[in-house]
Protein backbone atom coordinates (compact mmCIF):
# COMPACT_ATOMS: atom_id res chain seq x y z
CA UNK A 1 0.00 0.00 0.00
CA UNK A 2 2.93 2.35 0.49
CA UNK A 3 4.51 2.30 -2.36
CA UNK A 4 1.02 3.15 -4.19
CA UNK A 5 1.37 6.59 -1.88
CA UNK A 6 4.88 7.16 -2.85
CA UNK A 7 4.59 6.64 -6.44
CA UNK A 8 1.78 9.42 -6.34
CA UNK A 9 4.42 11.61 -5.16
CA UNK A 10 6.99 11.54 -7.15
CA UNK A 11 7.11 13.37 -10.62
CA UNK A 12 4.85 11.25 -13.15
CA UNK A 13 7.54 13.45 -15.81
CA UNK A 14 11.56 13.74 -15.34
CA UNK A 15 14.71 14.60 -16.20
CA UNK A 16 17.30 12.27 -15.45
CA UNK A 17 21.53 12.40 -15.74
CA UNK A 18 22.98 9.27 -15.34
CA UNK A 19 26.63 9.78 -14.46
CA UNK A 20 28.57 8.45 -11.88
CA UNK A 21 31.08 10.73 -11.13
CA UNK A 22 28.51 13.50 -10.65
CA UNK A 23 29.69 14.65 -7.24
CA UNK A 24 33.45 14.19 -8.35
CA UNK A 25 36.14 16.94 -9.14
CA UNK A 26 36.47 17.03 -12.89
CA UNK A 27 39.86 18.29 -14.21
CA UNK A 28 40.38 21.16 -16.26
CA UNK A 29 39.94 19.58 -20.34
CA UNK A 30 38.43 17.07 -19.29
CA UNK A 31 35.60 15.53 -21.87
CA UNK A 32 32.31 14.82 -20.03
CA UNK A 33 29.93 12.87 -21.85
CA UNK A 34 26.99 12.78 -19.59
CA UNK A 35 23.82 10.58 -20.67
CA UNK A 36 20.04 12.04 -20.31
CA UNK A 37 16.83 10.36 -19.61
CA UNK A 38 13.07 11.15 -19.39
CA UNK A 39 11.16 9.09 -17.59
CA UNK A 40 7.53 9.04 -18.51
CA UNK A 41 4.89 7.24 -15.84
CA UNK A 42 1.83 8.55 -18.14
CA UNK A 43 0.04 6.22 -19.33
CA UNK A 44 0.25 7.94 -22.75
CA UNK A 45 3.36 9.26 -24.83
CA UNK A 46 4.70 12.17 -24.18
CA UNK A 47 6.43 14.83 -26.97
CA UNK A 48 8.67 17.07 -25.18
CA UNK A 49 10.75 19.83 -25.99
CA UNK A 50 14.36 19.34 -23.54
CA UNK A 51 16.71 21.97 -22.40
CA UNK A 52 20.17 21.26 -21.04
CA UNK A 53 22.80 23.88 -19.83
CA UNK A 54 25.89 24.37 -17.61
CA UNK A 55 25.87 27.35 -15.82
CA UNK A 56 28.75 29.21 -13.95
CA UNK A 57 28.02 30.18 -10.18
CA UNK A 58 26.98 33.84 -11.82
CA UNK A 59 24.37 32.23 -13.71
CA UNK A 60 25.99 32.56 -17.01
CA UNK A 61 25.38 29.91 -19.11
CA UNK A 62 28.92 28.00 -20.97
CA UNK A 63 26.77 25.16 -23.02
CA UNK A 64 23.31 24.71 -23.81
CA UNK A 65 21.56 22.54 -25.96
CA UNK A 66 18.25 22.03 -27.28
CA UNK A 67 16.09 19.29 -28.51
CA UNK A 68 12.49 17.16 -29.30
CA UNK A 69 11.83 13.90 -28.96
CA UNK A 70 8.93 11.52 -27.68
CA UNK A 71 8.87 8.73 -24.69
CA UNK A 72 6.82 5.90 -25.06
CA UNK A 73 4.21 5.48 -22.57
CA UNK A 74 4.97 4.24 -18.99
CA UNK A 75 8.60 4.21 -20.37
CA UNK A 76 11.78 6.26 -19.98
CA UNK A 77 14.31 6.87 -22.95
CA UNK A 78 17.91 8.49 -23.31
CA UNK A 79 17.50 11.42 -25.15
CA UNK A 80 20.80 12.68 -26.29
CA UNK A 81 23.58 14.11 -24.06
CA UNK A 82 25.60 16.58 -22.37
CA UNK A 83 29.33 16.17 -24.09
CA UNK A 84 31.49 19.16 -22.91
CA UNK A 85 34.82 19.61 -21.86
CA UNK A 86 35.72 20.73 -18.75
CA UNK A 87 36.92 24.74 -18.66
CA UNK A 88 40.85 25.45 -17.97
CA UNK A 89 39.39 27.98 -15.22
CA UNK A 90 38.60 25.72 -11.99
CA UNK A 91 35.20 26.70 -10.67
CA UNK A 92 31.81 25.07 -9.85
CA UNK A 93 28.96 24.38 -12.74
CA UNK A 94 25.78 23.66 -12.19
CA UNK A 95 24.02 21.18 -14.96
CA UNK A 96 20.40 21.20 -15.47
CA UNK A 97 17.85 20.63 -17.70
CA UNK A 98 14.20 21.58 -18.34
CA UNK A 99 11.51 19.58 -20.52
CA UNK A 100 8.26 20.32 -21.30
CA UNK A 101 5.76 18.70 -22.91
CA UNK A 102 4.20 19.31 -26.15
CA UNK A 103 0.70 19.10 -26.69
CA UNK A 104 -0.80 19.34 -29.89
CA UNK A 105 -4.26 20.29 -31.18
CA UNK A 106 -5.83 20.07 -34.49
CA UNK A 107 -6.58 23.61 -36.32
CA UNK A 108 -8.09 23.66 -39.50
CA UNK A 109 -6.55 20.57 -40.99
CA UNK A 110 -3.29 21.32 -39.31
CA UNK A 111 -1.75 20.83 -36.10
CA UNK A 112 -0.71 23.55 -33.40
CA UNK A 113 2.30 23.42 -31.22
CA UNK A 114 0.98 24.11 -27.73
CA UNK A 115 3.64 24.72 -24.37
Amino acid sequence: MGYYHLKNAQARFAVNFAYEEALESQVAGKSLRIPVWVVNDYRREVPFDLHCEILDLQGHAVWSRNLTDTVGSDGAKQTGGVEWATPDKPGVYVLRARAIEIRRRAINGGELDLH
